[in-house]
């Protein structure tokens, strides 16, 4: 485990980002935004850069005209949603999300991809998503913005003081503590001095390092 020497972690509510975090897409993202790139004559290593951790429409937006914003959006998801091959879990990934289900523990599911997105690479991954799933289309504000990470605590009706939320993206990182969670990275794309800097108070490097147990009716997320 990198940063904090904070081993346990407690959680009423566990709140879980997607892409890097859940399920390793890196491989389909990579080709989606090369092909989108081509197309929209933009630097894909430039376009990559900016999607880590945050909306296609905000990206999007930073790379194109505002009168071409909209389609081009809408371009990059039909391609992602046909490029699914080779999506995988996150080592442990599986395996947590049957624990936390196991103990009945509230989670969800806090993702910059839209519903239909997530959907398609958590199935390839051959990962269940739990009942409470936040996706770009339910906010109007993307992370680093809180928005998202605020609206799934409220749907699982804990105070987000009392969540841990999980993360790969520095932009994730910051919107969970924004929020007033406790954030664990996770270092599958971003070193952990980056997650450590935006406000993880420890970093793992895939979630077979993190354990769930239940003590005296008290969450714990172990980490080693």
């Amino acid at each position: 485990m990198h940063g904090s020497t904070r081993h346990v972690l407690l959680a009423r509510a566990v709140l879980l980002d997607a892409d890097g975090t859940l399920v390793d897409s890196w491989d389909a993202v990579h080709r989606s935004y090369v092909i989108w790139s081509a197309e929209h004559g933009v630097d894909a290593d430039h376009a990559i850069s900016l999607s880590h951790g945050r909306r296609s429409a905000d990206s999007i937006a930073e790379l194109v005209a505002a009168d071409r914003a909209p389609r081009a959006t809408e371009r990059l998801d039909e391609i992602e949603l046909v490029e699914l091959s080779g999506i995988v879990p996150v080592p442990g990934a599986l395996a947590l999300l049957e624990t936390l289900s196991r103990l009945g523990v509230p989670h969800a599911v806090v993702t910059s991809g839209s519903l239909a997105l997530v959907t398609a690479r958590s199935g390839a991954a051959g990962l269940t998503l739990p009942a409470v799933v936040v996706t770009a289309d339910d906010v109007s504000t993307g992370k680093p913005d809180p928005t998202c990470y605020l609206h799934a605590a409220g749907l699982l009706g804990i105070d987000p003081a009392e969540c841990v939320v999980v993360e790969d993206a520095a932009s994730g990182v910051i919107a969970g503590v924004a929020a007033g969670a406790t954030v664990l990275g996770v270092a599958t794309a971003q070193s952990p001095d980056e997650l450590t800097a935006a406000g993880a108070v420890a970093v793992v490097g895939d979630l077979t390092q993190v354990r769930v147990v239940e003590v005296n009716g008290r969450i714990e997320l172990r980490l080693t």
